[in-house]
């Protein structure tokens, strides 16, 4: 849980900044396990020379850094064109430099380019770069074999790509996923400079192991973060999504301090389409906009913004998670360990009758009282969910309402007050029991779920409910899409199969509704 920070330039009014070439660690640095703290790391070995806008990737496995180019006079030729590892790059074991050098052809120096790493090849892939703005850099593709200094000797590869290729550009927003296609590596392109740009590319094969790699433009849509570089974002494997915050575009420069995810980021069988989280100067506290850099944590699901040494941002991506069928309450232990993991929203599904399947048996209403009750006196900010069932037999939908509110605070065991809780959504999506052809389908589903919403809104309680459904639950059982009587409700999609405790997939809005992003559950956030 550390930030590796080398290289870089101090400010300076003489025209050329001076270089630094010290490695430092931000210990904590996702914001969880105490306070931020620097570290300056003493590595041995013969250090690099000082450079500014160097790539630097780690390979996690062997705890390597690998360092390539940059420039030595504040991101102005020279440009460097080295190659350069730090073992032991965390510091545990003791940091030591040594330089690669592969043997010719070599990549031509740059500066501000990208690097990606694939850690089963061992390959480091680098694109594109620039001479402070100036384009005579090429926008050429170079794979560097044994990149972390072992199993042989390094060397350069250039790749000859079909397709494209996309302009020439420095400071894009580049990710890589080593397994996004069957026998592919795929890296994705997003923007950069210069000038600013807005198109979205893949290269496959981009470890030039399993075939031809090749250039593809990826349609967008009318929503995307629009013309920007941005030093500040990550790449989500598990849910295949690019996340990046801010930036700035030129002519101006304009500056940015917007939050935008990108899903299916790799074009992997889904729908390839941004998504604006945070609206631009929507948050009362958000780092300056700009050209902070930045890097992702996919454990805790953390975005990690510095402006400069004393700014540090931590942007919370997968802050709540859903209890569905747990089969008893949370221990002390695992209440401490949720909030290591910097969990802060639980969300509790709250069943209508005791032989639900929450879980199969009887006591499935105790144990989510149970689960409430802990949750609450944990500190945790927490909701509730509970699903609506389309069959004759159960009550319309202010009598499953008033059980749902029922079941929550009727225990005297573990006492549950409306007041403390976050949120109430509905479940439109239940399919035990029922199994669809779902008996109140179309205007008789719609009037149903009308009532149980009013009837939640009508109880001491401080706002709307929230529908938990999936597009195709919902407009099986309600025959329409998008309507009036509806869009003012915010949305959470349904997991659709992935484990509680994971993350979901990011939500995309459908029907122009509002929708809570990813896994977070924030009263009156959507």
């Amino acid at each position: 849980n550390q930030l590796i920070v080398y290289g870089g330039a101090n400010d300076s009014t003489t025209g050329c900044f001076t270089q630094v070439g010290d490695t430092w660690y931000v210990k904590n640095a996702n914001g969880i396990g105490g306070a931020p703290v620097w570290q300056e790391a003493s590595a041995a070995g013969t250090h690099p020379p000082a450079r500014n806008r160097a790539s630097a990737v780690y390979d996690q496995k062997n705890n390597r850094m690998i360092v390539f180019g940059g420039a030595s006079c504040g991101g102005v030729a020279p440009l460097l064109q080295d190659a350069w590892v730090l073992e032991n790059a965390n510091g545990v074991g003791g940091a030591t430099w040594m330089p690669l050098n592969p043997p010719e052809p070599l990549p031509a120096g740059r500066a501000e380019h990208s690097a990606v790493y694939d850690p089963i090849a061992n390959t480091m892939t680098i694109f594109g770069g620039c001479d402070d703005g100036i384009m005579d850099v090429p926008n050429d593709v170079w794979v560097l074999k044994n990149a972390n200094g072992t199993g042989g000797a390094p060397s350069w590869t250039p790749l000859t790509p079909t397709g494209g290729p996309p302009a020439p550009r420095c400071s894009a927003v580049v990710t890589y996923n080593a397994l996004a296609k069957t026998a592919s590596s795929v890296m994705t392109v997003y923007g950069g400079c210069c000038p600013s740009l807005a198109d979205l590319w893949i290269l496959s094969d981009a470890n030039n192991s399993a075939g031809t790699p090749a250039w593809q433009q990826l349609a967008q849509g009318a929503t995307a973060p629009g013309a920007r570089e941005s030093r500040a974002f990550g790449y989500d494997a598990d849910i295949n999504t690019v996340m990046l915050f801010g930036g700035y575009s030129y002519p101006g420069p304009v500056n940015y301090n917007d939050v935008w995810m990108l899903s299916d980021a790799n074009d992997i069988g889904g729908t390839t389409a941004w998504v604006n989280t945070v609206a631009e100067n929507s948050l009362p506290q958000s780092p300056p906009p700009g050209g902070a850099s930045g890097t992702y944590d996919p454990a805790s699901k953390r975005l990690m913004v510095m402006q400069d040494p004393a700014d540090l941002w931590v942007m919370t991506t997968r802050n709540g998670i859903d209890v569905s069928c747990s089969s008893s309450p949370p221990t002390t232990a695992q209440l401490a360990a949720l909030k290591r993991e910097g969990i802060l929203y639980v969300v509790v599904k709250v069943p209508q009758y005791e032989s639900s399947d929450c879980p199969s048996g009887t006591g499935g209403i105790e144990r989510a009282q149970a689960q409430l009750n802990a949750f609450i006196t944990g500190g945790f900010k927490t909701a509730a969910y509970c699903n609506l069932l389309f069959e004759t037999g159960y009550g319309n939908g202010a009598y499953q309402a008033q059980k749902c509110l029922t079941n929550i605070t009727s225990s005297t065991t573990y006492p549950v007050q409306l007041s403390a809780l976050s949120f109430i959504a509905l479940d439109v999506e239940e399919r035990q029991p029922p199994q669809p052809p779902w008996p109140l389908v179309g205007p008789p589903a719609r009037a149903l779920i009308t009532k149980a919403a009013e009837t939640i809104a009508a109880a001491p309680y401080y706002q709307r409910p929230i529908i938990y459904t999936d597009p195709g639950d919902w407009i099986a059982i309600t025959g329409t899409g998008y309507g009036s009587t509806f869009s003012s409700y915010p949305l959470w999609l349904a997991h659709n199969g992935v484990p509680s405790l994971t993350p979901f997939p990011i939500a995309q809005p459908f029907y122009g509704w509002t929708f809570l992003s990813g896994k977070q559950y924030k009263p009156n956030v959507t």
